[in-house]
């Protein structure tokens, strides 16, 4: 089963290195399962069949906790660049408040064109 990034949200609490740990490890079990039937000459075509969907199954999990983990990521790129879009202009209205309070106070312009460094 692929899922297409259009498909679903990532799960809320989804922590993607775990699960692709826990995805990569199921792989590798149902492939080294494989590898015994051949050691074990138990290798028929029905036998081998079962045991390729195991590892096609697998390399599904797998793929969908790629993708979880790529959407996480955007989504947290995201998230950072808003918010970095949000502080920028955040710390400009700080520096032009605190001008201003000085001014207020009688600081000439002079003096704080120096001290904020405009």
């Amino acid at each position: 089963m692929t899922i297409h990034s259009s498909e679903s949200q990532v799960p809320q609490g989804y922590s993607p290195r775990a699960e692709i740990d826990q995805a990569l490890n199921a792989t590798r079990a149902v492939i080294e399962e494989a590898i015994g039937y051949i050691e074990r000459q138990e290798d028929g075509p029905l036998t081998m069949r079962f045991a390729l969907r195991d590892i096609e199954d697998q390399v599904n999990a797998l793929e969908t906790e790629a993708i979880y983990a790529h959407r996480r990521t955007k989504q947290d790129c995201a998230a950072f660049t808003a918010s970095a879009r949000r502080r920028d202009p955040a710390i400009q209205v700080d520096h032009w408040a605190i001008w201003l309070a000085r001014l207020s106070r009688g600081s000439t312009v002079k003096q704080l064109t120096l001290s904020v460094g405009c």
